[in-house]
């Protein structure tokens, strides 16, 4: 890298610094014709029938504020960032706003299954506050912290997703795209990006999609037990199908588990 710097006079990437080596010869999405890296990781997908919608992301005030929306697609495997929401300098209540805005937008009144960020105990208790709540959808899901711990493990997970093409990202998420393609790691021993002076960020978009790989939920299967329109009032249910069936998720499908009666 050095001598095509210095004698060639091209733009070079010290590769012990690239925090992705996965997305740095992906090309950017706008362009043209895309590779067919680029075509394995950038890409849309159709929304499956049944899934868990999440929104996990990086917050912050001087820097940039990076909110990614998506799922896991649980017939593909894939983790799929459905679209982003990039902002700085915004208040709680403006955030908030346009979370539910995207989140109908894209999944309508479906309920989220889990909404996390990083950002202080304060700011996420006001995120989570009644005032904060969209009115048309029930029970709703208050903000909880992500996973910051082990930033190294952190970024192992996401680049092993990436490299496996366990991943696809909506052309639409210019910010992420960017900032996994071009983020660097700060020289030192921990794990940190440095800063882009000129933008003023730290990748955050790297950093909200490290949190995004690590807290989707990839566990909890989102096909009903029963088909549509199936509940205890409409068909015979065997006694051990309810039993074994967890009450909460029953209910987000409109099947009422009976409770037992008490003797």
């Amino acid at each position: 890298p050095a001598w095509i710097r210095e004698y060639l006079a091209r733009i070079t990437v010290d590769p012990a610094r690239v925090a992705f080596p996965e997305m740095s010869d992906v090309a950017p999405a706008e362009a043209d014709e895309p590779d067919s890296e680029l075509e394995t990781i950038v890409r849309i997908i159709e929304q499956p029938e049944y899934f868990w919608p999440c929104v996990i992301g990086d917050l912050g005030f001087s820097h940039w504020t990076v909110i990614l929306f998506g799922y896991y697609h649980w017939g593909l495997g894939i983790d799929v960032v459905e679209r982003e929401y990039v902002t700085r300098q915004s208040t709680s209540e403006t955030i908030s706003n346009n979370v539910d805005r995207i989140e109908r937008e894209l999944w309508g009144s479906q309920r989220v299954k889990l909404r996390r960020i990083d950002a202080q105990p304060q700011t996420i208790a006001d995120l989570s506050t009644k005032e904060m709540q969209h009115p048309s959808i029930e029970d709703q899901v208050y903000w909880q912290k992500v996973r910051n711990d082990e930033p190294e493990a952190a970024a192992n997970n996401a680049r092993v997703r990436l490299a496996r093409r366990r991943v696809a990202i909506h052309p639409s998420c210019s910010t992420t795209i960017s900032h996994l393609r071009y983020a660097r790691k700060k020289r030192g021993m921990n794990f940190k990006f440095e800063e882009h002076v000129d933008e003023g960020h730290h990748y955050d978009g790297a950093s909200a999609f490290m949190y995004f790989a690590r807290d989707l939920d990839r566990h909890d299967n989102p096909t009903p037990l029963l088909p549509k329109g199936v509940t205890v009032d409409t068909h015979f249910i065997h006694p051990d199908v309810l039993k074994n069936a967890n009450r909460s998720k029953l209910a987000l499908f409109g099947i009422r588990k009976p409770r037992r009666r008490r003797r």
